[in-house]
């Protein structure tokens, strides 16, 4: 599916390095996961404001020589697109996000129940993006994951076309939850602008939090190798819950979580004073 020419040297340049990742279509981002990688590695290279014909610096070449030699690995890969089944009874999109510090991503599966009771899962689309050079915080960027996730749905809602029984949104971060259930009104500008497109987008979801370590879209936002992509089971399939998607709910926070409080308004109390001629108040009793 994948097809990949390498030039055979050596050493390579920045230049060498954007050459091969440019090479990699993958307009539905079924190798989303390789894209994350790339991405990041290339912020690096620009961080380090090289030349265009300039080598890669021994502290990153490593990394760079295993990574722009290993997309071959993509030619390898069998990809089943047929993504329903001759006879359905329920159709749910099982969508999720996630963030690291060095990027966040989204990932959309399509979740199959047949008529006998057997369910399949098929991987349908994901989006990335490197996390900005100006640092943020983790449940900001998770807060970006989730935006990200929910114009990526609206986009595979209006593509699919079919009657959807379920849709279901999951994140590992709490605080990001709390955020999309609070008014968007309530809080800074930053978080309350993201979280008003987000309602707006997600009216009709359920919201629900996941541990990390059954979080699809944690290998999207760390990146793989282009050689450890087909075994990834979690990638193609989602996790083993998905036969169960009611599993896990909405979690709760309190008042005292400090990450959260931080990014609501601060509410001022207004006293007013108010001075009547003693004249009139002599009027009136």
């Amino acid at each position: 599916m994948f097809k990949v020419s390498l030039p055979s040297i050596s050493s390579y340049t920045k230049r060498d390095v954007l050459s091969v990742i440019a090479r990699l279509y993958d307009p539905l981002g079924l190798i989303g996961p390789v894209i994350s990688k790339a991405k990041i590695f290339l912020q690096k290279l620009w961080l380090r404001k090289l030349n265009w014909e300039e080598c890669l610096p021994e502290a990153i070449a490593p990394e760079g020589l295993n990574f722009v030699s290993s997309p071959k690995a993509l030619e390898e890969l069998k990809i089943d697109r047929y993504l329903l089944t001759d006879s359905y009874e329920k159709l749910m999109l099982l969508r999720y996000a996630d963030a690291s510090e060095s990027a966040y991503g989204a990932v959309v599966y399509m979740h199959c129940v047949k008529e006998d009771g057997t369910t399949t899962t098929k991987l349908i689309a994901r989006k990335s993006r490197v996390a900005p050079v100006k640092v943020i915080s983790i449940p900001r960027l998770e807060l970006l994951a989730c935006l990200l996730l929910a114009q990526l749905v609206d986009k595979t809602c209006y593509s699919l076309q079919v009657h959807l029984d379920k849709l279901i949104l999951h994140t590992d971060s709490i605080i990001a939850i709390a955020w999309i259930n609070t008014s968007a009104n309530q809080l800074k500008t930053f978080v309350g602008n993201r979280v008003s497109k987000i309602q707006t987008l997600t009216e009709n979801f359920e919201r629900k939090h996941i541990p990390s370590a059954l979080n699809a879209a944690d290998i999207i936002s760390r990146g793989v190798n282009p050689e450890e992509l087909s075994s990834l089971t979690l990638w193609w399939n989602g996790p083993q819950h998905l036969d169960i998607p009611e599993q896990f709910s909405e979690p709760s926070i309190t008042s005292s979580d400090e990450l959260y409080m931080t990014e609501l308004k601060k509410q001022s109390d207004i006293s007013l004073t108010s001075i009547l001629d003693s004249i009139t108040l002599k009027m009136n009793f």
